[in-house]
């Protein structure tokens, strides 16, 4: 019963595809003994190869490296390549919780195994993980979409047992004689999985009138479905305009973003940064963090997300005839005359000094432009012309020896150093 289930769940959401290889995580526990059982019969039926990959936590001591033999012998016993990881969860763990920390360690593994190959990783999560996870993001106010669940396909992770209980499982295990090991953490209900499955989801199953996993199944199924219709009109409502993003729906609106976040970063929002942003798009010129270095802006009425990265501080020079500077190329030409039409782009050798330097803007930056009657900071004069902060700051700042502005691409020639009919040696200056 339980072979022919996965065997339907495989084929009706078409979850190997192209794949050539099929690897399974597998902990040693229960349900990932019996996923690797299950693959390992089926690869003959939809031609894959089957791997296994094996991550120790570290965090049980000697029953995690327990765990790992256990793991090593099964595949030994059915030739099956294995692929063991040791990972010091504890120490990653620093601003994060464990389970977090843990669950990051997995799917970098699982991501170094499948780069450059077709590839999937089958994890061994279940209805009952499903349903758990449903309650986890239930208490932690999730919206729709964190209370759809686990989804059967994610990337490169596929997910055979999602129609399979985990007392299917168990019985299947004893029918085919199969031994697995068992977590002793699995009963510590400090953490939130074990007390929403013991405390919460298992006093539901105690109950005879309710089926706990069939009814919260069928829930996350009809969530999903509005899920999709939601995530469709988002992509019809997709701008960067703040004017066009206030006037969505909430439920809208956050997919947008969400879509946004998770295409750039890999960022899915949480209901804070959601709250953040919608005060953002009334705000212009403004900016909030989201998380670590990534951050939202709402610029000129313009919406988006960037990270924001050091500003380049290094000094390249002294420049030559043509030399290349931040991934563009600084041309020093000797000049003859002035043409009238490019007046701002000649300069005074004698005025400037014997070399000249580049880099990116610095605070306090001081230039007097050539179309403006007054001194101005640089940063204002680049506010006043609306460009945005990427454009800003990717501006080359030409520089003599003492530091003193030359030259600004966009802006051309500083007007102390402009040359003029009495100048003898003249320079132009481009920037490509």
């Amino acid at each position: 019963m339980l072979y022919e289930k996965v065997q339907k769940t495989i084929k009706d959401n078409s979850l190997i595809k192209d794949a050539k290889v099929v690897i399974a995580a597998v902990s040693g526990g229960a349900d990932s003994v019996c996923l690797l059982d299950v693959l390992d019969k089926l690869s003959g039926v939809f031609g894959f190869s089957l791997e296994c990959a094996h991550l120790n936590h570290n965090l049980r001591g000697e029953e995690s490296d327990g765990d790992e033999r256990y793991v090593r012998k099964l595949c030994a016993q059915r030739n099956i390549p294995l692929h063991v990881k040791s990972v010091d969860v504890m120490a990653l763990a620093k601003n994060k919780s464990i389970e977090d920390a843990a669950r990051s360690a997995r799917y970098d593994f699982f991501d170094e195994l499948i780069q450059g190959r077709r590839a999937v990783v089958a994890t061994a999560h279940t209805v009952n993980d499903n349903t758990e996870t449903f309650f986890i993001n239930l208490v932690r106010g999730s919206g729709t979409r964190g209370l759809c669940g686990i989804p059967m396909v994610r990337g490169n992770i596929i997910r055979p047992l999602l129609d399979v209980t985990r007392a299917e499982i168990i019985e299947y295990l004893k029918e085919h004689g199969l031994e697995y090991r068992t977590d002793s953490t699995n009963s510590d209900t400090e953490y939130l999985r074990n007390f929403i499955r013991h405390e919460v989801v298992g006093k539901f199953a105690m109950r005879e009138d309710i089926d706990v996993y069939k009814t919260v199944s069928r829930a996350i199924a009809n969530l999903q479905k509005d899920n999709k219709a939601l995530e469709e009109l988002a992509k019809k409502q997709d701008t960067d305009d703040c004017n066009e993003l206030k006037e969505l729906s909430d439920a809208v609106l956050y997919r947008v973003l969400t879509a946004k976040a998770e295409k750039e970063f890999s960022l899915i929002l949480d209901s804070k940064h959601f709250e953040l942003i919608k005060q953002l798009l009334y705000k212009n010129n403004s900016r909030v963090q989201i998380k670590g270095d990534i951050y939202a802006k709402n610029e000129y009425g313009r919406f988006s997300f960037y990270r924001e990265c050091e500003k380049e501080s290094e000094v390249i020079g002294p420049l030559l005839d043509k030399t290349e500077v931040f991934g563009k190329t600084v041309l020093i030409k000797k000049d003859k005359e002035i043409y009238k039409a490019l007046t701002n782009k000649y300069l005074d050798c004698d005025k400037i000094g014997d070399s000249l330097y580049a880099r990116t803007r610095r605070d306090g930056d001081v230039f007097h432009c050539t179309y403006r009657q007054s001194t101005t900071k640089l940063k204002k004069l680049f506010i006043g012309d609306k460009l945005t902060k990427a454009d800003r700051d990717r501006r080359i700042i030409v520089c003599n020896k003492n530091g003193e502005i030359v030259f600004v691409e966009g802006y051309g020639a500083d007007k102390r150093f402009l040359a003029d009919s009495n100048s003898k040696n003249i320079i132009s200056i481009e920037i490509i």
